[in-house]
């Protein structure tokens, strides 16, 4: 899993990090729920937790490819 070299790297410098790394961000927006930061899927608006040390972005493409939202508008 990606982390940053700095131990007090906050979640959003995180995100901002694996957004120049990867294509799965233009379909997901960083929202913020409950004092928590959360990713929102910008097809069918699914609310996904995000622990970048725990989850990466596998559960990110496999969403993807099961929305049916996103697949209607292909």
């Amino acid at each position: 899993p990606f982390t940053l070299n700095r131990p007090s790297a906050s979640l959003s410098e995180v995100i901002d990090v694996w957004a120049r790394r990867s294509k799965i961000w233009e379909n997901f927006t960083q929202v913020e729920l409950e004092e928590e930061i959360k990713l929102q899927c910008n097809h069918c608006m699914k609310v996904f937790g995000c622990y970048p040390n725990k989850n990466g972005t596998v559960s990110l493409w496999r969403h993807l490819k099961m929305c049916t939202k996103r697949n209607l508008q292909d």
